[in-house]
């Protein structure tokens, strides 16, 4: 049976060295299909991940670290944080709808490694939060 329990504590043992190889890997399949097909895609991509970043109302510096690190998109802290910090957990949750709807219109794959990526991002400090893990749980339904 799906325990999305089990998986997240999977997600929360895993090394730091584990845990940036699969967000390369995952980095790898997401940002070339989000550019062939929208021409950009970034800065939904930084919506969707911050807005899981997000989704217990705050951004906690490992996360924002190894987002940064792996993906190379120049977003100062301040900014990433403020993107968290404007927006209440429901105004964030609908623009994320959105754009896992829109991800997922490009294959199954890219959605499951949408979902891969945040809960590796989410999962650098050691621990998805409660508001994580609710928030992840509406989008993979």
């Amino acid at each position: 049976m799906f325990s999305f329990r089990k998986i997240c504590r999977t997600f929360e043992n895993m090394t730091d060295d584990e845990r940036r190889a699969s967000l390369i890997e995952s980095a790898r399949l997401i940002l070339p299909e989000l550019e062939k097909t929208y021409g950009n895609g970034v800065p939904e991509f930084i919506l969707f991940i911050f807005a899981a970043c997000g989704a217990d109302d705050v951004l906690d510096a490992s996360e924002y670290k190894l987002f940064s690190e792996v993906t190379g998109i120049e977003l100062s802290y301040s900014e990433a944080y403020e993107l968290v910090r404007s927006a209440d957990t429901q105004r964030v949750q609908d623009p994320a709808d959105d754009i896992i709807d829109m991800f997922g219109l490009l294959s199954n794959q890219v959605k499951a490694s949408m979902i891969t990526f945040c809960l590796l991002i989410l999962s650098a400090n050691g621990e998805i939060s409660r508001g994580e893990r609710k928030f992840l749980k509406k989008l993979i339904k």
